[in-house]
């Protein structure tokens, strides 16, 4: 018979169960579609299509009445990279085109920029993110799991609750470490985020060890 307090256990299981099933599909559809656009960008875009050193302008009527928004961090756009430069800046202008007709300013400098950086800098990111959401699908397969073995536990201190809580505490280290690769030391608050979480994951065994010393006293 089981007591109150693990029949909410089995219930937080099963709750957690469906999320982190939902989060394991969520991220494997995301990594196929991150993975084609890869393999778009780096197969189909040509490298060396664009070369652009200078200014250009261009402007985009629409209807007054269309509510179009640009965010603050979306009106100054750039990126450097490898020595180029290139600079986005969408602004209103002020003119009127006809009655209700606003006009969207959008002016592109470039120095030393081609399609060839603009690949790379897509390719680094994409790359990124498709392994990004491929640690994150591998995170979510140990938590289904832990999630199934505390739907049925009579404990949370059984050992396969623990094995099942040891995996999932190392499936977040690949998570960690390419989030620093990717994003730098600025990112390493998920480096420590992992370690606590694999601390925890000791701690939690330490207390089922005791428990057993104590269940075995009696």
């Amino acid at each position: 018979m089981k007591n109150e307090i693990t029949e909410k256990i089995n219930k937080t299981g099963r709750t957690g169960k469906i999320i982190a099933q939902i989060m394991k599909w969520i991220s494997l559809v995301c990594a196929c579609i991150i993975l084609a656009c890869t393999f778009v960008v780096g197969v189909f875009l040509p490298a060396d299509a664009i070369k652009f050193n200078g200014t250009a302008q261009g402007r985009i009527s629409y209807d007054g009445d269309a509510e179009l928004t640009i965010a603050e961090d979306m009106q100054d756009i750039n990126i450097n990279y490898k020595g180029a430069e290139l600079k986005i800046n969408f602004e209103e202008s002020p003119e009127q085109a006809g009655d209700n007709i606003k006009n969207l300013d959008i002016t592109a400098t470039a120095e030393k920029f081609t399609m060839k950086q603009f690949k790379s800098k897509m390719l680094f990111l994409l790359t990124g993110a498709f392994l990004i959401l491929s640690a994150l699908f591998v995170i979510s397969i140990f938590a289904v799991r832990l999630c199934r073995v505390l739907e049925e536990c009579y404990s949370p201190f059984e050992e396969d609750v623990l094995t099942a809580i040891k995996k999932l505490g190392y499936s977040f280290l690949p998570f960690g470490l390419v989030y620093i690769v990717f994003f730098g030391f600025s990112a390493l608050a998920i480096l420590v985020t992992v370690f606590v979480v694999i601390l925890l994951m000791y701690i939690f065994r330490y207390g089922a060890e005791l428990q057993q010393e104590a269940d075995d006293t009696v």
